[in-house]
């Protein structure tokens, strides 16, 4: 994976070499620092507006040594160094404050040539953050000193984290941050990519990324392909964007493009192993478990999937929570009740239901529920006037309630008009649902509802 940012170091090298000949300006390598250690090594920290730039012209030497006829020999060379000196009227002091309003300031010995955003220098009427190293008379700024818009807030962007390097990769699996390298098999891999646009006034651009899999012949198999277009907000650094992927084992090469004002600006790949899933090379699929003499209730799915049976003759089967609903809705599968089909029992739910009571009339009732989502039941009450039974929820998106009611609790009978009918109403509004078993005891109720629904309300037309 080490090959994920030769791209970046060469032209690091590139800038390296540049400044070691660059006479016209600077010399010396820049390291870049984070926000609180030029926060902490800064003298004064302002924001002012450049009025006027001057040219500097020092007279330097440098010395060295060459070996001539087998001799060491010393030898001086005088050059000009030209550094830009600005006049700034301060507008506002973030740390340090001095006791004036009006600074000189001198361009650092360190830094990167022309041409190359803030470090090459600014011009008459730029806004800049200044960060001054020193209070000696030169006022020299450190290179990271930046123009800042005159729509942002400086205190804001003094203390904005900045990527090291540009360029930052995250990568997740399971949930929790992996090093490259350790990844296995059938779960999802998430990239976040951070990059420091090197702008506050906004920028955009286009990441191109494509995977291929080493399948041991001349053309590998393109496995994954992404382009992502990306902005980043005035007065912020730093903008992510992210990808994601399954792979199954296997060697795999991950190249990505990054576009930067319609032209290339990086590109770079690195190879990398998937390695099989212990747990899932050794999963046996539902129905053979079953063949095999296991119990449908004992029955293991993948992980992320859900255990089913199937109505109309027992048989397992894993699903994802999303055909779960469907599913259950449908009619189609029915949930295990302790350990039984919930046809046999009124037991609570095995896997994802939790039980809920409430009193009616001194006699304690269990309601058996299961709800989808990231949503949760927090209540039920019984009106006997109204004949319904009214369940509060606390909803997040969309979803399924499915829940067992017991008949001495709420049902409904014959009478001289025939069969009574149930009612449904959520948040007021009558809704579509479906009874999807009826037991001597219970009935179980299948019941959509929409993210923000706080009221589900069953009634029974004739109440017994």
């Amino acid at each position: 994976m080490k090959t994920l940012h030769l791209s970046i170091i060469a032209i690091f090298l590139v800038f390296a070499g540049l400044l070691l000949s660059y006479d016209d300006h600077a010399y010396g390598i820049w390291v870049r620092q984070s926000p609180q250690e030029l926060i902490d090594q800064s003298s004064t920290i302002f924001v002012g507006n450049i009025t006027s730039v001057n040219i500097q012209h020092l007279q330097k030497a440098q010395f060295y040594t060459m070996e001539v006829n087998g001799t060491d020999k010393n030898f001086v060379r005088n050059y000009t160094l030209n550094l830009d000196e600005y006049s700034v009227d301060v507008s506002e002091f973030l740390k340090n404050p001095q006791n004036t309003n009006k600074i000189t300031v001198r361009q650092p010995t360190i830094g990167l040539p022309t041409g190359l955003g803030a470090l090459g220098g600014f011009k008459a009427g730029d806004r800049v953050l200044f960060y001054i190293k020193n209070l000696d008379g030169i006022n020299e700024y450190s290179p990271e000193s930046f123009v800042i818009p005159q729509f942002c807030i400086a205190k804001d962007v003094l203390t904005q984290k900045r990527v090291e390097g540009s360029n930052n990769f995250t990568v997740i699996q399971n949930g929790i941050k992996v090093d490259y390298g350790n990844f296995t098999a059938n779960t999802p891999i998430q990239f976040i990519y951070d990059r420091d646009v090197d702008t506050l006034y906004g920028k955009s651009f286009d990441v191109l990324v494509y995977i291929t899999k080493n399948t041991g012949s001349t053309n590998d198999e393109i496995v994954f392909s992404k382009d992502i277009h990306a902005e980043s907000k005035p007065c912020e650094w730093v903008v992510s964007t992210e990808w994601g992927f399954t792979l199954g084992e296997g060697k795999y090469r991950m190249n990505i493009t990054v576009k930067d004002s319609n032209s290339t600006d990086s590109e770079s790949y690195t190879d990398f192993t998937v390695k099989p899933n212990v747990i899932m090379s050794n999963y046996v699929s539902p129905l053979k478990q079953f063949k095999s003499g296991i119990a449908a209730k004992d029955v293991k799915c993948k992980e992320g999937l859900q255990f089913i049976m199937k109505n109309e003759n027992g048989q397992p089967a894993c699903v994802t929570p999303h055909t779960f609903d469907e599913l259950i809705t449908r009619g189609w599968g029915i949930m295990p009740l302790g350990g039984l089909p919930i046809y046999h029992s009124t037991s609570i739910f095995d896997t994802g239901i939790h039980p809920f009571s409430i009193n009616v009339e001194n006699a304690n009732f269990t309601l058996n529920y299961y709800i989808s989502g990231n949503n949760k039941l927090s209540d039920a009450n019984m009106d006997s006037q109204s004949k319904s039974l009214i369940l509060s929820l606390q909803s997040t998106n969309n979803g399924t309630l499915i829940i067992s009611i017991p008949r001495a609790l709420l049902d409904i009978k014959k009478n001289d008009r025939g069969m009574g009918e149930f009612y449904i109403l959520v948040d007021g509004q009558e809704t579509t649902f479906k009874e999807i078993h009826t037991t001597l005891t219970d009935r179980i109720f299948s019941i959509p509802f929409l993210n923000g629904t706080k009221n589900i309300e069953i009634i029974a037309s004739e109440l017994i």
